[in-house]
């Protein structure tokens, strides 16, 4: 789903980047301790959970298309069975091997519907282990690294937040916006 998979360094966190060599460099000017590949690879971990995090709302909205529990905008007097699966969920599922067909919500059988909602749950819970595990990593390299403070890592996760994080929000909203009107 995204670059949550791999250990690749985004272009925004790239040596060869200068927004954030400028960014690295002006930690580096105030500790000699803290290296700015020290730098990249803490970004890269708070970018890594971020990415996660992003996923798992996409996620989640699959999970309530599915369950037909999305949020409506209007209230209907008329009770209706609001169960719909996206067609990346319906892909999903056919790539498992659990669903047969992936026509229409007639066709889905209960069985189907409950082996598709435990695999999301599963998801969801592998995406929390990802996040936990990134957050470590970074507690733990932020724990090792002599002269580190709260500034630093503020000026990190801002970096992140605006170069990283921020277009990652816009594509999961247009993603979250596509499923609720699907």
């Amino acid at each position: 789903m995204s670059s949550t998979e791999t250990n690749e360094i985004p272009i925004y966190l790239s040596i060869n980047n200068k927004l954030f060599v400028h960014m690295a460099q002006t930690i580096t000017k105030t500790t000699t301790s803290i290296s700015i590949n020290n730098i990249q690879q803490l970004a890269l971990f708070i970018h890594q959970a971020a990415s996660v995090r992003i996923d798992r709302e996409v996620m989640k909205a699959y999970l309530h298309s599915v369950m037909g529990t999305l949020k409506q905008s209007e209230s209907h007097l008329i009770e209706v069975d609001r169960r719909v699966w996206p067609m990346q969920i319906q892909s999903l599922m056919l790539a498992q091997q659990k669903a047969a067909t992936t026509t229409a919500c007639a066709s889905i059988t209960e069985d189907q519907q409950a082996d598709c909602e435990k695999h999301l749950h599963q998801r969801l819970i592998e995406m929390n282990e990802k996040i936990q595990y990134h957050q470590s990593q970074f507690n733990e390299k932020k724990n090792n690294l002599i002269g580190f403070t709260s500034n630093i890592e503020e000026s990190i996760q801002s970096f992140v937040q605006k170069h990283g994080v921020k277009p990652f929000e816009m594509k999961r909203n247009l993603k979250i916006a596509m499923i609720n009107h699907d």
